[in-house]
C-alpha cells in the first residue's frame, strides 16, 4: 500500500476536518497529521520542478500561515486523490464537490511575474512526485524532532 504526502494549504486549514472526512469517504486513510508552518527546505523539495519566480511566490503563500501535513494510504492513492481533490491546479476547473473546487480560491493570485492558484490541497501528480514528496515529508519530520 502506498504512502502519500498531503498538504492542506493555509487558505483551507480552517476546513481540515471536512477535508479529511472527504478523504476518508473516498476510501483513503489519513495519519501522522500535524499543523505547522512549512520551512523553505521542505517546500523546495516538494516544489523542485517549478521556476525560481514561481517558487518565491509559492514560498510566501505557503508560509503565510499554518498548513496541515500528513500521510495518506490506500489502494490506488493517486487515482483516488485525482477524483477526491480535483484533476486540475485551477479550482474553477475542478469537478464540483472536489476538495479544490469546494475549498480553493477561484481566482489565481499574481506575485510579480508569477501566477499561482490557492487551490487548498497539494497532491502529487505522478509516481515520481509521490516518492519525492514522501522523502521530503520524512526529512521535514526529522528536522522537527531535532529542534
Amino acid at each position: 500500500m502506498e504512502k502519500c504526502l498531503f498538504i492542506i494549504k493555509p487558505e483551507a486549514v480552517q476546513y481540515r476536518v471536512a477535508i479529511r472526512e472527504k478523504l476518508l469517504r473516498g476510501g483513503l486513510s489519513v495519519f501522522e497529521t500535524r499543523v505547522v508552518v512549512l520551512d523553505k527546505k521542505f517546500l523546495a523539495e516538494v516544489y523542485c520542478e517549478i521556476g525560481a519566480k514561481l517558487f518565491e511566490s509559492i514560498l510566501k503563500y505557503m508560509q503565510c500561515g499554518n498548513c496541515e501535513i500528513g500521510l495518506i494510504t490506500g489502494d490506488d492513492v493517486l487515482g483516488r486523490l485525482v477524483k477526491i481533490v480535483g484533476s486540475h491546479f485551477d479550482p474553477s476547473r475542478c469537478e464540483a464537490g472536489s476538495i479544490r473546487a469546494t475549498f480553493g480560491l477561484k481566482e489565481p493570485r499574481e506575485s510579480g511575474e508569477a501566477l499561482y492558484f490557492q487551490n487548498a490541497f497539494h497532491r502529487p501528480q505522478n509516481n515520481i512526485e509521490l516518492s519525492r514528496d514522501y522523502v521530503a515529508y520524512l526529512n521535514f519530520v526529522e528536522r522537527l524532532k531535532i529542534k
